[in-house]
C-alpha cells in the first residue's frame, strides 16, 4: 500500500502565550495535556487533487513547565498498520504555557481507506501528553456510470423486481430527437452482470405510466398514446415467472405522468395529468382484491412529480404545477386518510426520481427552468423532516427513474444509466 503522508510539515504559529517556563512551579514536573483537536477535511474522494490534498487544522496545549520540546504524528491504516510516523521538534516553544497550534500537510488521497491520525507532544523532560485522534477518509466516488438502456426513449417507468430494474414504455426516438410512437418496449437491468436484456413487450404502448412491484409482480398503471392522448386507465400486471401480462381492473381516472409507491402490498397512485388538467388526484390499488378506491386528494395538484414511501406513509415531491416547478413535499398517512405539508426540498424539481435508501429518501435528477438538467442530489429525512445536499452526479439527467437493488440506487435516462453507492458518499 502507497503511504499516506499525512501532516507531513507543521506550521509553528502559536498564540496566547504564559508566563516563563520551568519546573511547574518548583513542584514535579507535569505532562502536558492537547484539547480542541479540529481538521479538515475529514474525508475526500480517492484521488482528490490529482492524488494529494492538503489537510490542515489546529489543537491546543497546556504545560506548566513551558518547555514543550516535539509533536509526534502517527497514521494507522483499517488494519490498525502504522503507516506513516513522524517527529518534528519545537524551536520557538520555550517559556510558553498554553497555546494554539496550527497544522498543515499534504495528505495521499490515492488509497481508499480509514486512516486513524495520532498527535502527542513531549516536553523536555521527556514527559508525553494525552493522545488526540480523529480520523480521515478516501472514499470511492458513489456515482458510476453504467451500461445505457438499448432502446433510447423518454417518458418512461422504471421499477425494482427479482434482483434486477424494469423499465418500461416510454415514447422512442432517433439521435436527431424527432419522437416517434408510444412504446410497449420492456428492458431490464441486471446490476450482477452489468447488462441489459429485453423483457416481453406490454400488451399496451404507452408512455409516462407508472410502474410498483407487489408480492413479485410488477404492475404498470396509466399512461398516454397517441389513441388515448388525454390519459390511460390502463393497469397491466407482469408475473416473471410465467412471463406474462394480465389485464387487471382499470384506474378509475385515466391520466399519465402521475407516480406510485407501495405501502402494505397497495399500490398508491398520486397526481398526474387528464385531459389538459393538472390533478390532486389519489387512488389506490390492491392486487389480492383487484380493486381501486378513491383517497383523499393533495392539497397540491401536480404533475411529473415523484413518490415514495417510508414507515408506511406515502410522501409525494416535486413535479409540475401552479406556479411552476415544485419543491413541495406532501406525507399521506393512511391510518388517518389526511395529507400534512413537509419541509420542501433543496431545489423545484419535475420529473425527478425518488428513491428508499433505509428510512430515508433519496432524490435524483429532474428538471427545473429553460430545460435544465438537475445534477444535484439530496436526501430526505422523515424522521426529521430535514434535507441533506448529497454527492452531485457528474451531469444533470432532465427525466430521470430509479429502481434500488441491494442498497444502491440506478438512475436512469434515455442514453444515461447510473449507480450510486449512498456509503461512498461523503457529504
Amino acid at each position: 500500500m502507497k503511504r499516506l503522508a499525512v501532516l507531513a510539515g507543521i506550521i509553528g504559529f502559536l498564540a496566547g502565550c504564559g508566563g516563563g517556563g520551568g519546573g511547574g512551579g518548583g513542584g514535579e514536573p507535569v505532562a502536558p495535556i492537547l484539547s480542541n483537536f479540529f481538521y479538515a477535511p475529514t474525508a475526500v474522494y480517492v484521488n482528490d487533487g490529482g492524488g494529494t490534498t492538503t489537510l490542515g487544522g489546529s489543537f491546543d496545549f497546556y504545560d506548566p513547565n513551558g518547555d514543550l520540546a516535539s509533536m509526534t504524528i502517527a497514521v494507522y491504516d483499517s488494519s490498525q498498520t502504522l503507516i506513516d510516523f513522524l517527529t518534528d521538534p519545537f524551536t520557538d516553544a520555550s517559556g510558553v504555557t498554553s497555546a494554539t497550534i496550527q497544522i498543515i500537510g499534504q495528505v495521499d488521497t490515492t488509497v481508499i481507506d480509514v486512516f486513524t491520525v495520532q498527535i502527542y507532544v513531549t516536553d523536555a523532560s521527556g514527559l508525553q501528553s494525552n493522545v488526540i485522534e480523529g480520523s480521515f477518509r478516501v472514499s470511492a466516488f458513489p456515482w458510476a456510470d453504467k451500461p445505457a438502456m438499448p432502446t433510447p426513449r423518454t417518458g418512461y417507468a422504471a421499477a425494482a423486481l427479482g434482483g434486477e430494474i424494469y423499465v418500461v414504455g416510454g415514447e422512442g426516438y432517433d439521435f436527431a430527437g424527432y419522437d416517434f410512437d408510444p412504446l410497449a418496449t420492456v428492458e431490464i437491468y441486471a446490476p450482477l452482470t452489468n447488462s441489459w436484456r429485453t423483457g416481453t413487450a406490454m400488451p399496451t404502448v404507452r408512455k409516462s405510466p407508472v410502474a410498483a412491484v407487489v408480492n413479485g409482480k410488477l404492475y404498470v398503471i396509466g399512461g398516454t398514446s397517441l389513441l388515448q392522448p388525454g390519459g390511460m386507465s390502463t393497469v397491466e400486471e407482469y408475473d416473471p415467472s410465467a412471463d406474462s401480462w394480465t389485464a387487471k381492473a382499470p384506474m378509475p381516472t385515466e391520466r399519465f405522468a402521475a407516480a406510485a409507491c407501495v405501502v402494505d402490498n397497495k399500490i398508491y397512485v398520486v397526481g398526474g395529468a387528464s385531459a389538459g388538467f393538472t390533478l390532486a388526484t389519489v387512488e389506490v390499488y390492491d392486487p389480492t382484491l383487484d380493486s381501486w378506491a378513491s383517497l383523499a386528494p393533495m392539497p397540491t395538484p401536480r404533475e411529473g412529480l415523484a413518490a415514495a414511501a417510508v414507515n408506511g406513509k406515502v410522501y409525494a415531491l416535486g413535479g409540475y404545477g401552479l406556479p411552476g416547478h415544485l419543491a413541495t413535499v406532501e406525507e399521506y398517512d393512511p391510518v388517518l386518510g389526511s395529507w400534512s405539508a413537509r419541509a420542501d426540498m433543496l431545489l423545484p424539481r419535475s420529473d425527478l426520481s425518488a428513491s428508499v435508501t433505509g428510512s430515508r429518501i433519496f432524490v435524483a435528477g429532474g428538471n427545473y427552468e429553460l430545460n435544465r438538467a438537475i445534477a444535484e442530489t439530496s436526501l430526505y429525512d422523515p424522521a426529521t423532516n430535514s434535507w441533506f445536499p448529497k454527492t452531485s452526479m457528474t451531469s444533470g439527467l432532465a427525466e430521470a427513474a430509479s429502481g434500488v437493488v441491494n442498497g444502491k440506487v440506478y438512475v436512469f435516462e434515455s442514453l444515461i444509466s447510473r449507480e450510486y453507492t449512498p456509503e461512498n458518499d461523503i457529504l
